[in-house]
């Protein structure tokens, strides 16, 4: 399956790092994207994923897997691929996007339901290293730019995908099959380490699944 990469042409280092983290998984095929430079970092993520909506829109493609160059493969990845494929195409109809890795996810401001012992469905996740855009969201995601605020001011593309905006359905999958490396940020012009955050929301999820 194709995978579109997103990542800065100031960052070669980074799409190096990408091939070698996921040499082992011909399940996936990386192509890389230019990803889009602005400041702040959140602008340049927001438009750099309204890019490849776009490009999927255009050619009419009926989903795009996105990656940004920081995802890396848990795991788990191997073993709940095919399965994840398999659910959504069974499902095509019920979701917008399917998240590989949730970072952070908000039960007081949104939900979590249950939907198997693997997929559970949110209104309010965030992590966007790991999606697949569904075909019938496509025009809902590209509103971002119909925003009236200036550039600056407007939400991060995940905060905006969530039920304070365009509140698209989002599946996703617990084990995660993806999740962020850690390094230097080219959003956040530091040095990030999420790993918490997906300790903290895997707990979570473990209430959520088990109930």
């Amino acid at each position: 399956m194709d995978a579109y990469v997103i990542n800065l042409d100031k960052r070669p280092d980074r799409w190096e790092q990408m091939k070698k983290d996921w040499a082992d998984y011909p399940e996936l095929n990386l192509i890389r994207v230019s990803g889009v430079e602005y400041n702040p970092g959140r602008v340049g993520c927001a438009r750099s994923h309204l890019k490849l909506v776009k490009y999927a829109k255009d050619h009419k493609m009926p989903y795009i897997l996105v990656l940004e160059d920081d995802a890396r493969p848990t795991q788990h990845f191997k073993k709940l691929w095919k399965r994840c494929l398999t659910y959504l195409d069974n499902h095509q109809d019920e979701w917008d996007i399917f998240n590989g890795g949730t970072s952070y996810l908000s039960l007081t401001k949104g939900t979590a339901e249950r939907l198997t012992k693997l997929f559970f469905k949110t209104d309010w996740a965030y992590g966007l290293q790991f999606v697949i855009y569904n075909e019938k969201c496509y025009d809902k995601i590209l509103t971002w730019e119909d925003i009236p605020d200036k550039l600056e001011d407007r939400p991060p593309i995940d905060v905006f995908y969530t039920k304070m905006f365009i509140n698209l359905v989002t599946y996703a999958v617990f084990p995660f099959i993806a999740v962020q490396r850690q390094g230097n940020s080219d959003i956040l012009n530091m040095y990030t380490d999420y790993s918490r955050c997906y300790k903290h929301t895997a707990e979570k999820l473990k209430k959520i699944m088990n109930s």
